[in-house]
């Protein structure tokens, strides 16, 4: 049964997240002062695990980080100075 689920991550250089083979990332952002990725999933499909990288604005970023790397959303603070990258490893 394909649903949308949400999965809390931290903002950190490399954050391991159990999702549904085939998942499609919808969003990531912040509710109730955590960090998620939202993401439509099959529940009836295996769990991997993935790995996905918070990157802030005016981090350094280094070309093996790009290649090894997929971007995927941004998230913008409403209430403070930053913003995220959300990056998956591929």
């Amino acid at each position: 049964m394909k649903t949308i689920w949400k999965y809390k991550v931290r903002v950190d250089d490399c954050v391991c997240v159990g999702l549904p083979k085939g998942y499609k990332i919808l969003k990531f952002g912040k509710q109730n002062g955590n960090y998620y990725i939202w993401a439509l999933v099959d529940t009836m499909i295996d769990v991997g695990f993935y790995n996905f990288s918070v990157v802030g604005t005016g981090n350094n970023i280094t070309d093996k980080f790009l290649k090894d790397h997929k971007y995927v959303d941004t998230w913008i603070e409403n209430d403070g100075p930053f913003v995220w990258h959300l990056f998956k490893e591929i």
